[in-house]
């Protein structure tokens, strides 16, 4: 049992979910009491610190106030765009999280609306975004308390579709059995990868690091891309996009880190989480429509993964071939493919972008697609004829 200092630090530090010593007591105190003034500093300073070490301590060639700059994320010009404070929402995440450990709290629409006040606002609070992020995510770790080889982020299930398969059973079901004893408790309340959504979606952030998790909002035939891009909004507004330039790797990694785990996957779930993870890389897509520089994470994504991971056209192919044997008909084998190559149909997305912005002279061109071209002829055109060339001969189009 612990306090709820050591169960913020245990959670920020390894994404432990530990067990609160009962019964929580909550006294008034008028300006705040030392300990949640304490908790919130760690929540802002873990925020902070994830957000430089993830990419911000790059100089970039970013976009801030309509001007290109070159600068590091603290440099003033860019910090103060930013708007990088913090409210009281993730703290209410928090102190929901306390009161169901350790088990996932429950995020019924009343404290949705609580927690994410400051991030879904006209002018949402940067740091909630951050810190909303990173605590669903330790949140999700499951109570194993380990943390991605980087350091910087809870390991995610190696089964794929998130950290739902995270926890081992035993604590699956011994969760289950404290909740029941719970009021207000989330696993007995609610499906486990309900609550795992629930509160993936807190966070637009934390949704662009899982396009599957996006894309798994709702069936195609139940909302719209734009319907799902909407819920990236946030990330979107002002000069937020800036911190998708600073990201770019992260993010690129947080996805080949996915489709590693898609390629264990057996391939009816393989084919599920394609065609997720692809509708939800489009929702972003389509969010960024007004600021191409905040595709530098699709370029950066695709170079890592013809160049760095999966060698080539070739061995890309071959590999999802021996994926696809498990299936027992050709007709089925072909559906996988097909689903596997919605993956590099975003390639063309990035081409007309690419052609629309190169087809308008220098001086018209927005001071986004100057930096967006700049990575996509560093980072993407020679890879682009391999990712459209993939896009047919998995989707088995002739010519």
């Amino acid at each position: 049992m612990v306090g709820p200092a050591e169960f913020t630090r245990r959670l920020l530090a390894r994404g432990e979910r530990a067990e609160l010593a009962r019964p929580l007591r909550r006294v008034p105190a008028p300006g705040g009491s030392e300990r949640m003034r304490w908790i919130a500093e760690a929540v802002r300073r873990r925020a902070l610190g994830w957000l430089l070490r993830s990419g911000g301590w790059r100089r970039r060639r970013v976009v801030v106030g309509g001007r290109r700059r070159e600068a590091r994320l603290w440099d003033p010009k860019v910090s103060e765009r930013l708007d990088l404070r913090f409210t009281a929402g993730p703290l209410r995440l928090l102190v929901a999280a306390m009161e169901a450990s350790p088990g996932l709290p429950s995020v019924p629409p009343s404290l949705r609306a609580e927690v994410c006040a400051g991030a879904t606002g006209p002018e949402p609070a940067t740091g909630d975004l951050l810190a909303l992020h990173l605590l669903g995510e330790a949140l999700l770790a499951g109570g194993v308390g380990r943390f991605g080889a980087d350091g910087e982020g809870p390991a995610r299930s190696e089964a794929g579709g998130g950290a739902l398969r995270e926890r081992r059973p035993e604590a699956a079901g011994r969760e289950d059995a404290q909740g029941e004893e719970r009021a207000g408790a989330g696993a007995s309340a609610e499906g486990e990868e309900d609550l795992v959504l629930s509160l993936r979606s807190l966070s637009p952030l934390g949704l662009a690091f899982d396009p599957e998790a996006l894309g798994g909002l709702a069936s195609p035939g139940e909302a719209s891309e734009e319907a799902l891009a909407a819920c990236l909004a946030p990330l979107f507004r002002g000069d937020r996009p800036v911190l998708l330039s600073y990201l770019d790797d992260a993010l690129a990694r947080a996805w080949l880190a996915a489709e590693e785990r898609r390629r264990r996957l057996a391939p009816e779930a393989a084919a599920a989480s394609y065609r997720a993870f692809a509708r939800g890389l489009r929702a972003y897509a389509r969010a960024a429509d007004a600021r191409p520089d905040a595709l530098r994470p699709l370029l950066a994504f695709f170079e890592r993964y013809l160049v760095w991971s999966y060698g080539g056209r070739a061995e890309v192919v071959r590999s999802l071939r021996e994926q696809a044997r498990g299936l027992g008909s050709a007709s089925a084998r072909d559906a996988f493919l097909l689903a596997a190559s919605e993956l590099f149909a975003l390639g063309s997305l990035l081409e007309e972008r690419a052609s629309s912005a190169l087809a308008a002279p220098y001086v018209d061109r927005s001071e986004a697609e100057k930096v967006f071209l700049a990575d996509y002829q560093e980072r993407y055109r020679d890879l682009a004829p391999d990712v459209e060339a993939l896009r047919r001969e998995l989707a088995g189009v002739l010519g």
